[in-house]
């Protein structure tokens, strides 16, 4: 049976939302874009209602009404509302079929066909400012939909076709010169965004990305220092955000100065031998870990390098491993080198072999040939996992997955692990996956994605760390401010979620002056009395009250939160 809706103008203040609507996801994306659309085209579609009670409930069309009432609110719109009213006889039912109708037959307009309409508005001399207001959009939105037009034919073609991505599109129109989009477009069809961005601008005589503000190098530096230094940031509407310009020689420069000063300052304060450091990636220098400095037979130093946040690691004390090798054999006597020497002199004695040409000999791959294979695999690989969520999510869960089972299953390991620590939940979750499972991509795979999220929360729970220490390692009066946060966020309770026998060991540390004055808080006179109390009768005392210490400040709202307190020799 078909229904026939009646066409209606409704007064603004008549109409309210309807919980038979069938969009629950996207209802308020965008509302202020589609108020500037109303705003200049007025309401093309109108709104599908049902009369209920008084008023009317809108069955399709929630976000036009949002957006109504935005106008309405700025004096832009007045006067009623254009809609289509459902006739009561029909069913609840019939309400949500026409509800889906409507929402599931809405395409969004291909992004070439934006581009011709708004290449019609700047051809009647409109500029991008105006179009961007006609349409609600913003200039780089007008910009960066207009660079489409320096696609080839066939490329555009291809892309009307869905033969290749928008990304792959707005990657060939890099440059202007389509001969050059053609050539690697005929023999290479499509292929990955980054890797045409940089093909395209390699035709356009950029072998090399320019450095941009979003750089780690220019996060180390400071924008505000690189522009007191007469650094400029160049970019246009076509520039996407963080992406703008600056000037890579100058920044490197500048870099170079700050480490610079760094490495002469860690010296200056540690007494070290030697720092080595990189603007680029980790210090070629392989090293072992040294507690103890002033105990190592051989120079120690430090290393110095920049992390992907452009916030400087440093890491130390350390000793060079070729140091210390070398160390290590004189200290058994040279008794490898000596039979060494005994072999050498009998071989001059003997005939000389004959020259050999090394170029006529096989040879292994290099050090350095195998590292520029591993930089351009590495390379590729970030490329692909940028674009894919669900693979870079398992790659994160299968690596953090291997390290906790190693913790749990190898005790040998367990002094090395830097990170994810087995606890009792994860213990569980562990225990839920296949026996003798050795290839974590294989248990991953066969996991239904609300039981990967589990284990993926239980595991990243064991990333978490709350004490903090200082350049010497000794734990602070206070945790991470991240794990403050954290806490705060997933809503952690210290008073209901410390031990007691924590607890108890805790107060026990505490001298009984401190018991009274902090935690049970007694006046001077009951502070008195109170002192010919035992100490375990205080303890009792104290573990009836709600109390915390400072450290946990801002993680249980309810508690007394006492100050920093010394604590009793033990």
């Amino acid at each position: 049976m078909t229904i026939e809706l009646k066409n209606q103008a409704i007064d603004l203040e008549k109409l309210d939302a309807s919980n038979v609507n069938v969009r629950g996801v996207g209802r308020g994306k965008a509302i202020e874009k589609l108020a500037a659309d109303i705003a200049s085209n007025g309401l093309i579609q109108p709104l599908t209602v049902y009369k209920v009670d008084a008023g009317y409930g809108v069955d399709a069309g929630q976000r036009r009404l949002a957006a109504i009432r935005l106008l309405a609110e700025r004096d832009q719109w007045s006067g009623p509302v254009p809609c289509r009213v459902i006739p009561k006889s029909a069913s609840e039912t019939d309400r949500r079929a026409i509800s889906f109708a409507e929402n599931d037959g809405q395409l969004p307009m291909h992004p070439l066909d934006r581009m011709r309409v708004l290449a019609q508005f700047g051809r009647k001399g409109m500029s991008g400012a105006d179009i961007a207001a006609r349409f609600g959009l913003t200039e780089k939105e007008v910009a960066q939909t207009l660079r489409l037009e320096r696609l080839a034919l066939p490329i555009r073609k291809a892309l009307a076709e869905d033969e290749i991505s928008i990304g792959e599109a707005v990657a060939y129109a890099e440059t202007t010169d389509r001969s050059a989009q053609l050539a690697h477009f005929e023999r290479y069809g499509y292929a990955n965004p980054a890797q045409i961005k940089a093909a395209m601008r390699k035709a356009a005589g950029h072998s090399r990305a320019p450095m941009t503000e979003g750089a780690k190098l220019v996060r180390f530096v400071g924008l505000d220092a690189y522009t007191e230094a007469g650094g400029k940031i160049t970019g246009d509407l076509f520039t996407a955000e963080g992406e703008r310009k600056v000037d890579g020689a100058l920044i490197r420069s500048m870099a170079e100065s700050k480490m610079q000063e760094r490495r002469d300052a860690l010296m200056a304060e540690t007494g070290a031998d030697w720092v080595e450091y990189s603007l680029d990636g980790r210090p070629r220098v392989d090293c072992y870990e040294w507690e103890t400095p002033e105990d190592a037979p051989v120079p120690v130093g430090f290393t110095l390098e920049i992390d992907w946040r452009g916030e400087l690691s440093e890491k130390g004390p350390l000793v060079r491993v070729d140091d210390y090798d070398a160390w290590e054999a004189a200290e058994r006597g040279g008794a490898d080198d000596e039979t060494g020497d005994e072999s050498e002199v009998e071989d001059s004695a003997g005939t000389q072999e004959p020259e050999i040409d090394p170029e006529t000999l096989p040879k292994a791959p290099s050090r350095a040939m195998n590292e520029d294979c591993g930089n351009a695999l590495t390379h590729a690989l970030q490329c692909q996992l940028a674009m894919d969520y669900d693979a870079a999510f398992d790659l994160m869960l299968v690596t953090l997955l291997n390290n906790a089972a190693s913790k749990m299953h190898t005790d040998a390991i367990l002094p090395r692990m830097g990170y994810v620590d087995v606890h009792p939940i994860l213990e569980d979750e562990l225990a839920k996956l296949p026996k003798d499972w050795t290839d974590a991509w294989a248990v991953i795979a066969g996991m239904e994605p609300e039981a990967k999220k589990q284990l993926f929360a239980a595991v990243v729970s064991g990333l978490a760390r709350a004490g903090a220490n200082d350049y010497q390692n000794h734990p602070k009066p206070e945790p991470k401010a991240e794990a403050v946060r954290v806490g705060q966020r997933v809503g952690v309770n210290m008073h209901d979620q410390w031990d007691a026998e924590d607890r108890q060991a805790y107060l026990n540390r505490m001298s009984k002056a401190d018991l009274c004055k902090h935690v049970l808080q007694l006046d001077e006179a009951e502070t008195a009395s109170a002192m010919n109390e035992s100490k375990g009768d205080l303890v009792a005392r104290a573990m009836k009250a709600r109390w915390v210490p400072h450290y946990f400040q801002g993680l249980d709202a309810d508690a007394e939160v006492g100050g920093t307190l010394p604590m009793a020799a033990e």
